[in-house]
């Protein structure tokens, strides 16, 4: 399974063992920072997203069937198009 941390310097300094969550997504990547322009880009392909501050919308998810979580490390979703992605898929719960 594939998936990106689009934003891990958002949350740590360095400070944090991301061995776990390499363990269990070994097809992963972390980025520092993803500039928005870019985050469709990084998305492509993944089946797993983390993020804090990067804004996903609903053609993002549209364009990525495949997703299967997108993970917030903030509180709040509003940088996450949850009402989108129910719309874009009908059957599962935003949520």
């Amino acid at each position: 399974m594939r998936g990106v941390f689009l934003d891990l310097g958002t949350v740590s300094n360095g400070d944090l063992d991301t061995a776990s969550l390499s363990a269990v997504l070994p097809a992963s990547s972390s980025m520092s920072q993803t500039p928005q322009e870019q985050v469709g880009r990084r998305i492509a392909g993944c089946e797993v997203v983390l993020l804090n501050k990067c804004r996903i919308s609903r053609e993002m998810m549209a364009a990525n069937p495949q997703l299967k979580l997108v993970a917030l490390t903030a509180t709040g979703v509003d940088n996450v198009d949850v009402r989108g992605r129910a719309r874009a898929r009908p059957s599962q719960s935003p949520t």
